[in-house]
């Protein structure tokens, strides 16, 4: 009877896993779904070969299908073990090589079976006897038969552990899909136990072909049905391939036990390494070894917490992050994750660049909010000063005609009147630039660089008047279109960069922080030079201060690259300059040496 209800239950099975081999279609670009649609076929080819043995109406026949179900009951459990290895990412322990071998050592056994005539080391003893109206062959194992089974279910049982190893059954949100790879995984060792052993002596029947096909079924509904291929930790291997960060496990004793496919091309790791000391290899050096030590010790202290650091490698940034993992049996070991922060890196400099930027914009425009207010509480005054001051001329010029206006007075009178020419030319110089300061963003409109020049060199003088002097050499040049309160910005940076320089040589800073005053000459020079070049308007401005040494003159337009102490500037003028000038005017700004 069990003959017969094989017969009835295989080609339900069949149908079964061309449903799942249908249903599979939709997932072929996943490996693993690959590797379960390859195993299905061979259950097939095995009920298919089992099957058409028994129908068969002469005993050759019967012979010539049990020899092809062989095809199908030496590769089985390679395709089942490669469907378990992918199933877990264990498959990067085994190379193509080891695959291989295992093929060719499978068409060889195969070449016994075919060749069984000739030497009877799998049948030792083949008899045909007819059962419930079928041709049924009855046979006597020989020596290489065991050896054969020994070596299937060898390989099929190593697979189980790896997948049995992946598992944690008390985790609820795993346990339904679990629990359908587990039945997966054992019921062919079920269905052929119960054969070999005799477990249920009433079937003469050999049922592992329909285990090898419910396994298939159960495979299918545990790791695509219920998704479980998606979760973690089911495919905990294949996740971590995925990762577009290095990932690398040591044990507790230090040594190399797991990294995936990123820190492998990023580190250089081959599987030669797993087992040794973290400190035995180089390929682990940009980790440093010192870090890592104390990570561990800080994480363990803080009872796992993740401890992150980072590390510059030639133009690259790392972010490495440790966590000691506990178990519930104790420490397990270390988890390090390396990502590439590179780009991260750059732009949150240029976020910082351009947030330095905007602040020191909205001083400009402060500053020139506040010289604007400056101005016109100075010029209100100033205006009765002059007032004042010409009416004094006045009658100093009647007692100079009278004879009573000495010499003294009149050189007095002199120097009077050029302090009000000085602060009536500071007013105005302050009125012309607070009046494109005060704006931060505007339109550009026609800009007379030439009083842009005078004006800087105005708001400047208190800075350099006592030590240097300033030489002009304008030309007549047409307006430019600009943004004036920008190109105020650079030059007057420009200038007062120069007035550091002369004063840097001519006029040192004393010990008691006061700066040099009324010397006996003006050694200190700063030449502006402004003239048309072309349909280009070229301004030069140069000093005679210590000139920029040859290594630092490749690097001054960099951000944050100072060439004064940190009281006297940031490193952030030029650069800001020469965005101004390129970036925003599309002109150049350049050191000429």
């Amino acid at each position: 009877m069990e003959y017969r209800f094989f017969l009835v239950l295989a080609p339900i099975t069949v149908l079964l896993l061309v449903v799942v081999l249908a249903l599979l279609w939709k997932f072929k670009s996943e490996p693993t779904a690959r590797a379960l649609a390859w195993y299905a076929l061979l259950c097939i080819w095995l009920i298919v070969m089992n099957s058409a043995e028994q129908l068969a109406s002469t005993k050759e026949l019967t012979l010539l299908f049990a020899k092809l179900s062989y095809i199908s009951f030496l590769l089985l459990p390679l395709s089942f073990a490669r469907f378990c290895l992918r199933y877990t990412g264990h498959d990067k322990y085994f190379p193509a090589a080891l695959w291989e071998i295992l093929i060719i050592t499978a068409l060889l056994c195969y070449v016994m079976v075919i060749t069984n005539d000739l030497h009877h080391l799998f049948w030792r003893e083949i008899k045909f006897v007819e059962v419930q109206g079928l041709l049924i062959m009855k046979s006597k194992y020989g020596p290489f038969f065991w050896l054969t089974a020994g070596y299937c279910w060898s390989i099929m049982s190593m697979a189980m552990i790896f997948v049995l190893r992946a598992y944690n059954l008390r985790l609820g949100l795993h346990r339904l899909r679990s629990i359908w790879i587990l039945i997966g995984l054992h019921l062919p060792a079920v269905a052929n136990f119960i054969y070999v052993l005799k477990l249920a002596p009433a079937i003469q029947k050999d049922y592992t072909p329909i285990g090898f096909g419910f396994s298939v079924i159960a495979f299918f509904i545990g790791a695509f049905m219920v998704r479980a291929i998606k979760i973690v930790p089911m495919a905990r291997g294949v996740v971590l391939e995925e990762l577009d960060e290095g990932y690398i496990f040591l044990d507790t004793s230090g040594r190399l036990t797991d990294y995936n496919r990123y820190a492998g091309c990023l580190l250089h790791i081959s599987d030669s390494m797993i087992g040794k000391l973290f400190s035995d290899l180089p390929q682990l050096e940009l980790l440093d070894r010192a870090f890592v030590i104390s990570a561990e010790e800080k994480s363990m202290f803080a009872s796992g917490e993740t401890i992150s650091w980072t590390i510059h490698q030639n133009e690259n940034v790392y972010l490495i992050k440790l966590r000691v993992i506990y178990g519930k049996s104790g420490l397990r070991g270390t988890a390090i994750l390396i990502s590439d922060i590179t780009e991260r890196s750059k732009m949150q400099f240029e976020i910082e660049t351009a947030r330095a930027n905007i602040l020191k914009r909205e001083r400009f425009a402060v500053i020139g909010r506040l010289a604007a207010d400056i101005a016109h509480e100075i010029n209100n005054p100033l205006g009765f000063v002059w007032s004042d001051f010409r009416s004094l001329q006045a009658i100093c010029k009647q007692k100079e005609a009278e004879g009573c206006f000495t010499q003294e007075a009149k050189e007095i009178l002199q120097e009077i009147g050029e302090g009000l020419s000085r602060i009536d030319c500071v007013v105005k110089s302050l009125l012309e630039y607070s009046r494109r300061g005060a704006k931060l963003d505007y339109a550009p409109a026609p800009y007379d660089i030439a009083q842009g020049i005078l004006a800087a060199i105005e708001l400047a003088r208190g800075d350099f008047d006592r030590f240097a002097t300033i030489e002009l050499e304008m030309e007549q040049v047409p307006q430019i279109i600009a943004k004036g309160n920008e190109i105020d910005q650079v030059i007057l940076n420009i200038i007062r960069n120069a007035v550091d320089a002369v004063s840097e040589r001519f006029c040192p800073e004393l010990k008691n922080g006061q700066m040099c005053i009324d010397l006996s000459q003006k050694s200190g020079l700063i030449h502006v030079s402004l003239y048309q070049d072309g349909s280009d308007v070229v301004c030069e401005i140069s000093n005679n201060g210590p000139p920029i040494r040859q290594e630092d003159a490749e690097r001054i337009f960099e951000a944050f690259f100072p060439t004064k102490d940190e009281r006297r500037g940031t490193g952030l003028g030029l650069s800001i300059a020469r965005e101004i000038i390129e970036e925003h005017h599309k002109g150049t700004l350049r050191l000429k040496q």
